[in-house]
């Protein structure tokens, strides 16, 4: 079954406005604005509705706290308040997206089953095996959750069942052929490659650097004259330094350009290397070799201190098979569907009124339902049923 994820999915954020007002007016309206946000804090005001599912601020803020009691001193104190804010909202954007899509799959009558449960565990113990002091079953994972085991594990469900709709709704109705699709990409990827090496761009790249080669060997001092022409020839950004590498050791370098500097002689020039970058001239100018770890300090690696004088060539693209390509387009056209249907579904919702969002929370809707609920009653403050 191919698997979806919707966290995360970026709505669109709403605009505020600023006024002016005189000395009275703006008096007037500081102790309003207190009152309202000491309106706000109190737990029991509802933030968000969906259908019959209710968020309150108590609710919001206990989450909130136990994610970050769960970070230990991974917070710094004057990072609190920014954490705060961001963990609130990822919450409050969980709980709108995850219970607008799974009322939606239980109007369309998708259900979860035992099976289901089994095989999202087995997906579950399968992603986390190895792990220090893994959960040995979903139930195990859910008691340890900062949302408490009766939550989480309703999370978990509300997720199966949403994996469900959205591969019965979206993938599954989804009609293009990937496959001619994939061969098509593949053409053009070969014609342009063909085109680039049947150019005269790679003779000339390397017939320029055996040129500079003549020259920097017929100098008295090569080093001066490698350097003077990588300022004037390379390009790559070293060449403000003449060209200049500094010392690196295995793995750091690509392959080809690796294998000539590590058996190049300190003061030799190489031919020209042709990597992906295009081609280039590498000169040694010193060896250092490896250390063994000694009286607490730790091993070091064999390395070189080189400089290089790169002529860039075109990019030879490698010709990607044609099933994993097939899968990469199938991948991306099915997760901007299922953007669209799940903003979609948001504002389905939010037109029939099974949506109402505090005003600290509008940002999390579309731009046109944001505008519109904010015309409206605004929550209650009231305690959620």
């Amino acid at each position: 079954m191919t698997k979806l994820h919707i966290a995360g999915t970026a709505l669109v954020a709403a605009a505020i406005l600023a006024g002016c007002a005189d000395k009275n007016e703006t008096e007037t309206a500081s102790v309003k604005q207190e009152a309202a946000a000491q309106k706000a804090q109190d737990p029991n005001t509802i933030l968000l509705v969906v259908g019959e599912e209710k968020l309150t601020r108590g609710a919001l803020d206990a989450q909130v706290e136990k994610i970050l009691v769960a970070q230990g001193d991974r917070i710094s104190t004057n990072d609190i308040p920014f954490f705060k804010a961001q963990v609130g909202n990822q919450i409050a954007q969980q709980f709108l997206l995850q219970n607008a899509l799974a009322q939606k799959a239980r109007a369309l009558g998708y259900k979860v089953t035992d099976e289901d449960i089994k095989a999202r565990e087995a997906d579950f113990l399968e992603a986390v095996k190895g792990q220090p002091d893994a959960p040995k079953s979903l139930e195990e994972a859910a008691e340890k959750s900062p949302l408490g085991k009766e939550r989480a594990m309703a999370e978990i469900r509300d997720g199966i069942l949403i994996d469900k709709m959205l591969k019965a709704e979206v993938v599954d109705k989804m009609t293009q052929d990937f496959a001619a699709e994939a061969r098509k990409e593949i053409a053009a990827v070969e014609s342009n490659n063909l085109a680039i090496v049947q150019s005269p761009v790679f003779a000339k790249a390397e017939a320029k650097l055996k040129e500079l080669k003549a020259e920097i060997e017929a100098a008295p001092d090569k080093a001066a004259k490698f350097a003077e022409l990588a300022k004037a020839n390379s390009d790559c950004p070293s060449k403000e330094k003449g060209g200049n590498l500094g010392e690196f050791s295995r793995g750091m370098m690509v392959p080809a350009f690796e294998e000539v500097a590590f058996t190049l002689e300190p003061g030799k020039i190489s031919d020209p290397v042709k990597t992906q970058f295009g081609y280039h001239l590498i000169m040694v100018t010193e060896k250092i070799p490896a250390v063994a770890a000694k009286d607490g300090q730790p091993a070091e690696p064999e390395k070189v201190k080189a400089s290089h004088i790169l002529i860039k060539t075109p990019v030879v693209r490698d010709v990607p098979k044609a099933d994993e390509l097939e899968k990469i387009l199938k991948s991306i056209a099915s997760r901007q569907k299922v953007q669209a249907f799940i903003l979609e579904t948001i504002k389905e919702s939010s037109k029939n009124g099974q949506i109402t969002v505090a005003e600290e929370f509008k940002q999390l809707m579309p731009a046109n339902e944001a505008a519109e609920q904010s015309q409206t009653t605004p929550v209650e403050n009231k305690p959620a049923k």
